[in-house]
């Protein structure tokens, strides 16, 4: 808490943890009234790294489905996520869907042609960051018959 006669608030470091509600005081002499003015301040921190991979430690399998995260660290705040293959935007289809706020991407019954590398750009209004993984899918064992 400030308590100052000066019309700016100034801060040395700027940090996330300042973010909150401010409040100015006015007082006039004159009317001996007071008035109050509020802001609400966010400060916003730098991604610092992206994280992709798939979800609960799933292993990516043919006919089978998968999940990929994108977790964002350094930041509290990402305005959007947006997932590539290839460099190639992903968009919703009868066999991938996403999570409401982007942060996970699901396969629904894998096809061959589903491996790649994915990569998954989160942003913020200060910056951005990118995470990708290479997805190698694992073929069921084939059991072989013989004849005696």
């Amino acid at each position: 808490m400030t308590d100052s006669t000066s019309q700016e608030l100034r801060f040395v470091s700027l940090q996330e943890r300042d973010s909150g509600n401010y409040t100015c005081w006015s007082h006039n002499n004159r009317t001996l009234r007071y008035e109050a003015v509020g802001r609400e301040i966010t400060v916003l921190g730098p991604i610092s790294s992206v994280r992709v991979g798939p979800k609960d430690g799933q292993t990516p399998e043919l006919n089978k489905t998968l999940t990929l995260f994108c977790e964002v660290l350094g930041s509290g705040t990402v305005s959007s996520r947006q997932w590539r293959k290839e460099s190639q935007t992903l968009t919703p289809s009868p066999s991938i869907s996403f999570s409401s706020d982007n942060s996970t991407v699901t396969f629904h019954l894998l096809q061959q042609s589903d491996a790649g590398t994915y990569q998954c750009t989160a942003t913020n209004p200060v910056s951005s960051g990118t995470g990708e993984y290479r997805l190698e899918l694992q073929t069921p064992s084939e059991c072989l018959m013989t004849t005696h």
